[in-house]
């Protein structure tokens, strides 16, 4: 990378790819600060070379806010996203998978946060655009459901989030071997959801034993 920079320069288009080979490798060793670097570095010749409103561009926006939120930097992560997105609507439109990757992984963001109603409305979108591309039954679409049951269950939406979660298992076990990941990911995911729910209710009917007591003696 050194010797090509000093011969060609940052803006040379072999010097981009060189930049993204490298970042990926790091990010795959799960080195994310070197693999920012690499990112950040393509990011500047891609933009010298193709401008702000490329989707290549967005590619590379994308692979920098992965490595931030390795880095636990989630707000910057989420900045990148968005600008990905931006890009990515202007030059594929709304229903291309790649939006809905960025939706996805934006919603994760926003879900990190707190922020649930944004990451709510974010997978639904993304859920959307996999519904339009790939057809109900698709592994992509249960982990969206998948997604959406996390969030509602995070907002205490426990009969939706059930739903949901059934739905993520159903596609999953069909599409996909029953002891796959994400099947077992949807199964173990609403068996806690039950195992939650059983143990609400159980302290619900101990909570009114005692105050029936409690009323008794009075």
């Amino acid at each position: 990378l050194q010797i090509r920079l000093a011969t060609r320069g940052e803006q040379h288009p072999d010097i981009a790819i060189t930049y993204s080979n490298t970042g990926l490798a790091y990010h795959s060793k799960g080195e994310y600060d070197k693999a920012l670097q690499m990112f950040e570095g393509m990011l500047r010749g891609q933009r010298a070379l193709l401008g702000e409103n490329n989707a290549l561009v967005a590619n590379t926006y994308c692979n920098i806010g992965l490595a931030c939120r390795h880095l636990q930097n989630n707000a910057r992560a989420l900045q990148m996203y968005e600008r990905a997105l931006q890009t990515q609507l202007a030059n594929l439109g709304e229903q291309h998978p790649y939006v809905g990757t960025t939706l996805s992984n934006m919603a994760s963001g926003y879900h990190s946060k707190g922020e649930y109603d944004k990451a709510l409305q974010m997978y639904q979108q993304c859920l959307r655009i996999q519904r339009a591309m790939l057809g109900e039954h698709h592994p992509d679409v249960a982990a969206a459901y998948q997604n959406i049951g996390a969030v509602l269950e995070s907002k205490g939406s426990l009969q939706l989030a059930a739903i949901s979660y059934s739905k993520a298992l159903q596609i999953a076990t069909a599409t996909l071997d029953a002891e796959h990941e994400r099947a077992e990911a949807a199964r173990y995911s609403l068996n806690t959801l039950c195992d939650r729910v059983a143990e609400f209710l159980e302290q619900l009917v101990s909570a009114a034993a005692d105050l029936k007591i409690c009323e008794e003696e009075k």
